[in-house]
């Protein structure tokens, strides 16, 4: 071979080489580097092991079941039942105890054999099959919360399965209140809201 035709053709290899290696070097290291700040890779709530936050919204399905709820906090005394609204979503019925006054509600839901009144123990009248105990806590009386309270009945309008509230009683700081349902216990869940003060239960279909 010709010296000098293979001395060009050697110095045109190693300008070739000296060109692809540092561009696959660059491709590889810019690969590497979004792989590791990639979301999966660096945060937190992708693996982490705590159970969904509770909501408040109109999810389906949600959690729930059958076993008393309970939750809140229960000081201050500054509050009153003002309202109660019955309300239909994908696959459940929704009730909400309106709350006046100051402070942050506390309850204790469960389901019960037969409605009966604080202090008195007598029964209360409920229209359904089952009946949903609701206790309100952190409830004042009137001269103390300068809020009049709401006690009656509310027939539920809209609804699957919850047929009637009624708000029987405030007595040593807690509001009772009883949900009557068609059919057998169904799974539910209780949550509190603020602004304004309000307890809510969800009563699934099944």
């Amino acid at each position: 071979m010709d010296r000098p035709r293979y001395a060009t053709v050697a110095l045109a290899l190693a300008l070739a080489l000296a060109l692809v290696l540092p561009l696959a070097a660059c491709s590889s290291g810019t690969v590497a580097r979004n792989a590791a700040t990639s979301p999966a890779a660096t945060s937190p709530a992708a693996t982490s092991s705590a159970g969904p936050a509770p909501s408040t919204g109109d999810d389906e399905p949600f959690y729930a079941d059958l076993r008393p709820d309970e939750g809140g906090t229960s000081g201050g005394g500054g509050l009153s039942v003002v309202d109660v609204r019955t309300a239909r979503q994908a696959g459940y019925d929704r009730v909400v105890l309106e709350l006046g006054g100051t402070g942050r509600p506390g309850w204790l839901v469960r389901w019960v054999e037969h409605p009966a009144s604080d202090g008195s123990g007598l029964p209360v009248a409920v229209a359904g099959d089952a009946y949903l105990e609701l206790v309100v806590r952190g409830v004042g009386a009137p001269p103390d919360t300068g809020v009049p309270p709401f006690v009656g009945r509310v027939s539920a309008t809209g609804t699957q399965q919850v047929r009637e509230v009624v708000v029987d009683s405030v007595f040593e700081g807690q509001a009772l209140a009883f949900v009557g349902v068609t059919g057998a216990r169904r799974p539910f869940r209780a949550f509190g809201l603020m602004d304004p003060p309000r307890v809510v239960v969800d009563v699934r279909d099944s």
